[in-house]
C-alpha cells in the first residue's frame, strides 16, 4: 500500500515538474514536445536515461518501446494537425491538449517501468537543468535575430572606425576619413548583393515559368507578394 501510495505521489510530483518545466513557453508546449522528439530519436532517449540513471538492460528496453510508440504517436498528431491547417482549421488548443495528454501517459508509463526513485531522480535532473536555462546569462537567451542585429552593429562602419582610432591612436582626422571609406565600402557591399540577389531570382523565377507556365507562374507571384506584405506589415508593429 505504502508503495503504491509513493508511486502515485512520484506521478503526480512528475506531472507538476511537467508543467513547471513548460510554463515559461506555454503558448508553444505542445508544439515543443514534438520538437524535442524530433531532435531526439527513441534510441538517444532511451540512451540517455540509462546512463543518466543506472537502468539495467531489460529497463533500457522497455523505455525503448516506449518512446518508439510514442514518437509514432507524435508523428500521428503532427499529421493531423497539418491536415487540419491545410483545411483553414484552428489547431493550437487541441493539439496542445493531446500533446500534453501524450507527455502526461508517458510520464505515468515511464514511472511503471524505471520505478518511483529513478522517476524522482529524473524529474529532480529535470527541474535543475530548467533552473539552469532560466538563469543563464542574458546573452545566452538572445534570440538569432538579436545576436545578428548586435553582430551588425559592432561590425558598422562607425565601430570599425572607433576600434581603429582606439587600437592605433588616430587622430580625428583619420578616424573621419576611415569612417567615410567604410560607409562607402559598405554602400557598395550592400548594392552588390542586392543585384546579385536580384539576378538569381529572376534566373529562377525564368525557370520556375518555364516549368509550370505563365498562368501558374502569375498565381505564383500573386502568393509570394502577398507574403512579403504580410511579413512587412509584421516587421512594422514589431518597431
Amino acid at each position: 500500500m505504502k508503495k503504491n501510495f509513493f508511486l502515485m505521489a512520484v506521478i503526480v510530483t512528475a506531472f507538476s515538474v511537467g508543467v513547471l518545466a513548460q510554463a515559461p513557453q506555454r503558448k508553444h508546449e505542445g508544439r515543443q514536445m514534438g520538437n524535442r522528439q524530433a531532435q531526439l530519436t527513441p534510441e538517444m532517449r532511451a540512451n540517455n536515461l540509462a546512463e543518466r540513471l543506472s537502468l539495467s538492460v531489460n529497463e533500457k528496453a522497455k523505455l525503448l518501446e516506449l518512446f518508439k510508440e510514442d514518437a509514432q504517436k507524435i508523428e500521428a498528431l503532427r499529421t493531423e494537425a497539418k491536415l487540419a491547417r491545410e483545411k483553414n482549421q484552428q489547431v493550437a488548443e487541441s493539439m496542445k491538449s493531446k500533446f500534453e495528454d501524450l507527455r502526461i501517459q508517458e510520464e505515468v508509463a515511464l514511472t511503471k517501468i524505471i520505478g518511483a526513485e529513478k522517476a524522482a531522480k529524473m524529474h529532480v535532473e529535470k527541474e535543475a537543468a530548467l533552473q539552469k536555462r532560466m538563469n543563464r546569462p542574458e546573452k545566452a537567451k538572445m534570440g538569432k535575430a538579436e545576436r545578428m542585429d548586435k553582430m551588425k552593429a559592432a561590425f558598422s562602419p562607425e565601430k570599425r572606425a572607433e576600434r581603429m582610432t582606439k587600437d592605433l591612436s588616430l587622430s580625428e582626422t583619420e578616424k573621419a576619413a576611415l569612417t567615410e571609406l567604410f560607409q562607402t565600402q559598405h554602400q557598395e557591399a550592400v548594392a552588390n548583393h542586392q543585384n546579385n540577389m536580384q539576378q538569381i531570382r529572376e534566373k529562377n523565377d525564368a525557370e520556375i515559368e518555364k516549368i509550370i507556365g505563365k498562368e501558374k507562374f502569375a498565381k505564383h507571384l500573386e502568393i509570394r507578394n502577398a507574403q512579403i506584405d504580410r511579413v512587412k506589415k509584421n516587421r512594422q508593429k514589431s518597431i
